[in-house]
């Protein structure tokens, strides 16, 4: 395993405060990191893995200055940029052993059972929503990543389990995107039952004017139009 000595200090408390984890799976990323962020170097003086791991955590966590963080860890800003590129790649190529949706009936009856645990509703194997995060205008299309709110990102769907566990995350749409075509187009929409969301969708609209373009907007329709969206979710999370 890895060595691991971080300013000395080896207390939880500090460590999830700065890096969001405590050591014990600090020692584990970076021991699955290792092996790609290990190079070949003549350098006498090779950035260890720990220090690549921690400061791309820390830079993650706080959103500190890439320069700030580098003087920090003792290393230029083009040398930080570099490792934080190296272990997000990492991560990216281990994460699907760890984010992985339920599609065994075992699974998804034990999760099933633990949503039914915490809110009485029968059947969900997966809590459901779209979130946007924020980017900087790209040079190319930069009108299709404008959303409703009126800035640029990239609407992300995320589904977790009963124990906040993710379980599927597709961060590739622009924010221009509508929440029902991010999941009928990913790999858990393609193996739902077809058109099911679609179906629910439109009678949420037949149900609740307000969702339909062609339905009075005014403000009388606020209060129906936040129980429906309401209303969408939990109908497909039951899914």
């Amino acid at each position: 395993m890895v060595a691991f000595e971080m300013n000395g200090c080896h207390d939880d408390d500090w460590l999830i405060s700065r890096f969001r984890f405590p050591k014990a799976i600090l020692l584990e990323i970076c021991t699955e990191l290792g092996p790609g962020l290990e190079r070949q170097t003549a350098r006498s003086h090779a950035l260890p893995v720990p220090i690549q791991v921690l400061t791309t955590l820390g830079f993650l966590a706080t959103g500190s200055f890439q320069r700030e963080l580098a003087d920090r860890s003792g290393m230029s800003q083009g040398a930080l940029s570099r490792a934080i590129a190296a272990v997000l790649n990492g991560i990216i190529r281990i994460s699907a052993r760890y984010i992985r949706f339920p599609y065994d009936a075992v699974n998804q009856a034990h999760i099933k059972a633990q949503f039914a645990e915490i809110a009485g509703f029968p059947n969900v194997i997966g809590a459901i929503d779209c979130t946007h995060i924020a980017i900087k205008a790209p040079s190319e299309g930069e009108y299709a990543y404008v959303n409703r709110k009126h800035f640029h990102s990239l609407n992300v769907q995320i589904i977790c389990d009963a124990q906040m566990r993710l379980t599927n995350i597709v961060a590739r749409w622009p924010g221009s995107t509508h929440d029902s075509f991010v999941l009928t187009n990913s790999s858990v929409g393609n193996r739902l039952e077809p058109g099911i969301v679609e179906r629910a969708i439109g009678q949420l609209k037949s149900r609740w004017r307000c969702l339909d373009r062609s339905a009075d907007p005014g403000p009388n329709n606020a209060q129906p139009n936040a129980q429906a969206i309401r209303t969408r979710q939990q109908l497909i999370a039951r899914i």
